[in-house]
């Protein structure tokens, strides 16, 4: 029972998949703090990315459901595919596929989910918009922007080839903001850093979607 318990919770939150994203804006964070020592600051906004994150990996679940994505995906692979690629991976980080389309979670119950993540990401967020006033409040709008309508109608941006752009231009804003909002000044080394950062995800996208594609089209 726990075991079962433990797997599901693993497969909805996903928390190995927000690991790129804290990563992203651990970054900017200790760039920062090589030319300051604002370390809440630092502590505090990879949390924040952590439960941005979460938000944007159930919802983008979510989506899938609601749009038949992902009960499709699977179809074009072969057990021995299946099992090859569950080799591969560590039992944490493989994925079994859409919480929703198996019935492990009902749709209510991962709305209460999503609910309860966005309110744990906007009361981490308060001291962070207390420091950076309206830099922070806009890019947390864009950020939302970005992972809700990732696969949320009427924009579905996955759906019409902007994925991938969507996710390059929110990894290079997680690495560079993170750095900005702790020290609002302009530095090139941090720029580069974080186009390196967003352009090295897109191009994991790209790879990531060939798996998917037929399920996609």
């Amino acid at each position: 029972m726990e075991k079962t318990l433990y797997r599901t919770l693993l497969n909805m939150l996903r928390i190995s998949y927000t690991l790129p994203f804290v990563m992203a804006s651990v970054t900017g964070a200790v760039f920062a703090l090589t030319v300051g020592d604002e370390w809440l600051l630092a502590i505090l906004i990879p949390l924040d990315i952590f439960f941005f994150a979460l938000f944007a990996n159930l919802s983008n679940d979510y989506f899938d459901h609601k749009s038949g994505t992902d009960a499709t995906r699977f179809d074009f692979m072969t057990p021995e595919s299946k099992e090859a690629i569950k080799e591969l991976y560590d039992e944490r980080v493989y994925w079994e596929g859409n919480i929703f389309d198996k019935g492990d979670v009902s749709e209510r119950t991962g709305k209460i989910v999503l609910a309860a993540i966005f309110a744990m990401a906007l009361l981490t967020a308060i001291p962070i918009m207390m420091h950076g006033g309206w830099l922070v409040i806009v890019l947390g709008a864009i950020g939302l922007f970005l992972a809700y309508f990732y696969t949320a109608p009427p924009l579905n941006l996955g759906a019409r080839g902007l994925g991938e752009l969507d996710v390059g231009i929110s990894f290079f804003m997680m690495s560079f903001f993170a750095y900005y909002v702790i020290r609002p000044e302009w530095n090139f080394q941090m720029f580069l850093i974080a186009l390196i950062v967003g352009t090295s995800v897109l191009l994991m996208r790209f790879v990531d979607q060939m798996s998917g594609y037929e399920a996609h089209v």
